[in-house]
């Protein structure tokens, strides 16, 4: 079970990221909520004691702790925090008032999910993989087996079937609805074609995309401000 300091301090640890990267609607709640906890206050620290794991940030549990919260929104269940979400299209300001109330309304309902395992996939990946695999391709001439540990819903796997683009170069599908055109600098030495004849991933707990519930599984684990990753997973 967690202490009450290491629950602290995982719940700051993970503010601090997610503020460093681009995602200041988590930074903020998770830092009121390590105040929370710091505070002695038991609505955030009961809800996420009994989690702890054998890791660094226990299993990431906080943000499994987020991950559960955008899953009611995602779903309908958490009315008076969507319009806070920029995820379902929200953009209100303020919004701890809202996701303190719905973690206090809510617990029944966010004790299972928080049990989950954080599932991401984020396919903005494939931008820095497919930059290898080119370079692979050119100087082997030979097709690739792809071959991915913790593949979580294996869309890595699926990298030639985007649109990628910048230096002034552009590669891969361009009517793929996976747009990472932007997020190569430079563009790569050589532009070749890529052949893949094999695509295997592995997973303790693979996601299936085309079900219902792997969609919502991989969208719940996106930070919820952070529209373009939304974008490029649901496509």
């Amino acid at each position: 079970m967690l202490s009450r300091d290491r629950a602290c301090l995982l719940l700051r640890e993970q503010a601090n990221t997610c503020s460093t990267f681009g995602s200041p609607l988590y930074g903020d709640v998770l830092e009121r909520a390590a105040r929370e906890v710091e505070g002695g206050g038991n609505l955030f620290f009961d809800l996420i004691a009994e989690h702890d794991a054998p890791s660094s940030r226990s299993g990431a549990l906080a943000l499994r702790l987020m991950a559960a919260v955008h899953r009611l929104v995602l779903t309908g269940q958490a009315p008076t925090l969507s319009p806070h979400y920029p995820s379902v299209g929200g953009f209100q300001p303020n919004t701890w008032p809202a996701f303190e109330r719905v973690v206090t309304d809510q617990r029944d309902l966010l004790v299972p999910l928080i049990a989950l395992p954080c599932q991401t996939n984020e396919v903005g990946r494939a931008a820095a993989l497919a930059f290898g695999f080119i370079e692979i391709a050119s100087a082997t001439g030979r097709p690739l087996r792809l071959l991915e540990v913790g593949a979580s819903a294996g869309l890595n796997l699926r990298f030639d079937q985007y649109r990628y683009g910048g230096g002034g170069a552009s590669w891969g599908d361009q009517e793929s609805p996976v747009d990472l055109v932007g997020l190569w600098k430079e563009a790569p030495p050589v532009l070749t074609d890529v052949r893949v004849v094999e695509r295997r991933g592995c997973d303790p707990r693979p996601v299936d995309p085309t079900t219902a519930e792997g969609r919502l599984s991989l969208e719940a684990s996106i930070w919820a401000d952070q529209t373009e990753r939304f974008a490029r997973l649901r496509g």
